[in-house]
Order: structure tokens, then sequence, then C-alpha cells
């Protein structure tokens, strides 16, 4: 497969990952009550399996070099004629994959004019029909809508004024699920891509993360809101400092789900003097210093306890999958972003079905984030210890029992 960016290790044939992309295509898809999930062994955690692997280390070129390498993975989606969109944020650019796993077109380019993309606040790949894609930039108050061979279609305007909305989501068709930050609140709604409302959305107290009398200086770890949406009126929410999940079905609260806060290693737990120094010296690093001053020391406000929740995900059923984090010493500059929640999940996921029962832990056997998911297949990022992403596809069967 000359040319291919399909992993032989992990795909074997090109059916297979036109099978896993068409699984992405397909549309997936209760009183209120606790389910509390059991911490259990490295042994009898669930395996998922790979089908498909983008990026660095995954296929190399019939020259031996790698075809692409990911600056900063922001989102990816699967558009209407199986194409694998990935939201480069670091690189301002959407790289589109064909069925074969090849690179077929790049869509947008850095900057601040029409189609263009700012980069780090360029937020999700929203899929369209007829294989178009809008990006919304909140840099630029702009969303690129995008046609099938990359080129620039419209520019809407994003219109968010004087509240901040740093986390987009695809839910069906133009709807989408936004967070949006306000003076005193951080809202999680569904709406129409063009702003039309079409839920009241579920209302969060705004965490607060700028010194204050009662808290000197700017959290070297930030507590932040996490959620996910999904069709069907589901929307999951957790806050990172606590392991637990709240479910919501259109905008009632339906049921809790929590796990041990020390399970799974490190999380949840107190911070060490170690772990101090790591944020610190990424503090430094970010500063252009090679050394933690005294001055950078007194900025900032360490944390008491370590992350118990990194990320969540919740499917068209109402199931929920909630990460747990990775070890502080493996974060990067990442962790110190108040808008949104990245950098810090782990290999691990617990597993809770439609009816709020803990199913096992799923370990992806790297530190991952999951995009979409579709029937028992889901879209996401892994990393390795040196920060090199790749995007791939992994089958769960366990998701096909819900």
């Amino acid at each position: 497969m000359k040319g291919s960016l399909i992993s032989p290790a992990r795909s074997r044939t090109d059916r297979r990952v036109r099978s896993a992309l068409c699984l992405l295509l397909a549309v997936g898809g209760t009183e209120a009550c606790d389910a509390v999930a059991p911490d259990l062994p490295a042994s009898e955690h669930l395996r998922p399996e790979y089908l498909l692997l983008v990026g660095r280390g995954a296929v190399v070129d019939s020259a031996g070099v790698p075809s692409v390498e990911f600056g900063r993975v922001t989102d990816a989606d699967v558009l209407s004629d199986g194409t694998l969109a990935v939201l480069d944020g670091f690189a301002g650019q959407v790289y589109l994959f064909g069925r074969d796993g090849g690179v077929r077109a790049v869509a947008g380019r850095p900057g601040q004019g029409p189609g263009e993309l700012s980069g780090t606040l360029s937020l999700a790949v929203i899929p369209l029909p007829e294989a178009r894609f809008a990006v919304p930039d909140v840099a630029n108050d702009a969303i690129s809508i995008y046609g099938a061979t990359g080129e620039v279609v419209e520019v809407l305007p994003l219109g968010a004024g004087s509240e901040v909305t740093p986390e987009w989501m695809p839910v069906s068709g133009d709807t989408v699920a936004v967070r949006r930050v306000t003076r005193s609140a951080e809202i999680v709604e569904v709406r129409s891509l063009d702003g039309r409302l079409s839920s009241r959305g579920v209302s969060l107290p705004r965490i607060q993360h700028a010194p204050s009398a009662e808290s000197m200086g700017w959290p070297l770890m930030p507590d932040r809101w996490v959620w996910s949406a999904a069709r069907g009126g589901w929307v999951a929410v957790g806050r990172m400092s606590e392991p637990a999940v709240a479910l919501y079905r259109d905008d009632r609260l339906v049921r809790s789900m929590t796990w041990p806060p020390g399970a799974g290693g490190e999380a949840g737990g107190a911070v060490s003097e170690d772990e101090v120094d790591h944020l610190l010296q990424i503090v430094a690093r970010r500063q252009g210093s090679a050394l933690v001053t005294p001055e950078i020391r007194a900025s900032m406000r360490a944390p008491d306890q370590r992350y118990a929740l990194a990320d969540v995900l919740v499917g068209p059923g109402g199931w929920v999958l909630a990460q747990r984090p990775r070890p502080i010493r493996e974060m990067d500059e990442r962790v110190l972003s108040t808008l949104r929640a990245e950098g810090a999940g782990g290999p691990l996921w617990e597993v809770f079905d439609a009816s709020g029962n803990h199913r096992g832990v799923l370990d992806f056997g790297a530190n991952v984030g999951l995009f979409r998911v579709r029937g028992d297949t889901v879209l996401g990022v892994r990393e390795d210890g040196l920060g090199v992403q790749q995007v791939f596809l992994a089958r769960v069967p366990l998701l096909a029992s819900f």
C-alpha cells in the first residue's frame, strides 16, 4: 500500500480499515440512581482492538519518511463520504485522509483571513452533508465551512460576544453541543450551527482561576469541568477534582457515577513536592527560563490533590466512559490551560452501561483522548512518552452490547 498510513501491525487488510470507517459513519444508537465502580486489577481490564493508526510512526512512505507528523491534534471526525478529517491545532490545518489511509487533501492554513485558522483556538471538526465540514474558531470569531476537497465554501460569524465558547462537539446533522463560559456559570447546551438555541442547557457554577484575596497566585493545575453530549438529549459532566460524573437527559439529572478516588494508581491522591516541582518547571520553560525562579514560584498556586477525572464520553443510549488521569510527571504545558482540559488523560477509562452499571475498565495501553464513538468503534488520539501523536480507530466489543 504505497503511501498508506495504515499500520500493518494493527490492521490486516484494506477491507478491515474500510469497515472501521463505515462503522463510524453508522448511527449509534431511567430513573436517577448512583453507580459506584470497583477498583479492578489490571489483569481484568478490557483491551480495545486497534484498527487504524495515522501519524508519525504508523507507516512510512516509499522513501522511508513519515507521511504526517501531527503538531497537536485538537479534534477528528469522519465525514459523510468516509473521509477522516483531523484538526491539527498547532499547524492550523485539517488533514483529510481517504479510505485507504492516505492524505488526499489539506484544508485551511494559519491566519486570520477567510477560511484561515488560529490554531490552538480552532475548536472542532463538525461534519456536514455532502462531505463538507465546519471548524469554529474563537480567536478569529468565525465558523469556516470547507468542501470535500478542502476548499473554503463559506465563513459564518461565530458571534461569541462577551462570552467564551471554548469547546464544541457535533451531535447530529448541523446540531452541535457547546460549552459557554459566562461571568457566573459554565453552560453546556445543544444548538444548531447558526446559533439557534435548542435546549436550556446544563448550568454549572463557574470555576474561578484568577488570583484573589483568598487564593493567591494562578493555579498550577487548574480544576475544570469536562463534558460530553450525544444524540437523544444526553449530557455527561464532571469536575476534574472529583471522582464522579453526572448524567443528564433533556437537561434533567438522571444519575451519578463514582469510583474510588485513589484507584488506578496515583489518581486523586495528595500532590508531592516532586510533582509540584515538575509543574513549576513547565511554567518556567513556558516563560523561557531554565530555572524555577522565586518570582515564578510566588506567582503560582500549587494544587493540594491530583486530578481524579480527566475526561468523559457519553453514548447515544446513555452509557458513559470516564477517564482516569495520567501521572503528573507525564503532563506538559497543556495542563496549565484554564479554558479546556487537555493533556491530562491516561490510558484507563471506567465503563458504565445505560443503566448505570459498572461494566469494567477499558485500557488503551497509552495515554489517549477520545473524540467520537459509533457502534463499537471509537475514534481518538494516543501519544507516547515523547508526545508523538497518532489518530486511531479502535473496536471495543463491549460497546456493541449497549
